[in-house]
């Protein structure tokens, strides 16, 4: 993940080189965004390094968000091919925004 996304010191994701970024209030309103299809499968991944990451679509991880958040300190939400990624941040903010290429 580090090697498509560059971090901050801090292990928070460098949001300067995300287009589109945008802090949502609830998991739910990724659907309002028109980049988002909740069919396409992302990668689950929590900052604890020798947790399993997981693969489901996203309309399932939004329907588990509260069990898929409660696993890590930080979950990162992404799919690679299309560039987007949810980062969970353990202050409680969510937010996504697609890579630029």
């Amino acid at each position: 993940m580090v090697n498509t996304f560059n971090f901050t010191n801090w292990s928070r994701l460098n949001w300067d080189e995300i287009i589109d970024k945008r802090i949502i209030i609830d998991i739910k309103d990724v659907t309002n965004l028109n980049y988002i299809n909740t069919a396409e499968h992302f990668l689950v991944i929590w900052n604890e390094y020798n947790f399993p990451v997981i693969e489901s679509s996203l309309s399932k991880i939004i329907e588990s968000f509260d069990d898929v958040i409660a696993v890590g300190f930080d979950t990162w939400i992404v799919n690679f091919e299309i560039g987007i990624i949810i980062e969970n941040y353990h202050e409680g903010e969510i937010t996504i925004g697609k890579k630029k290429y």
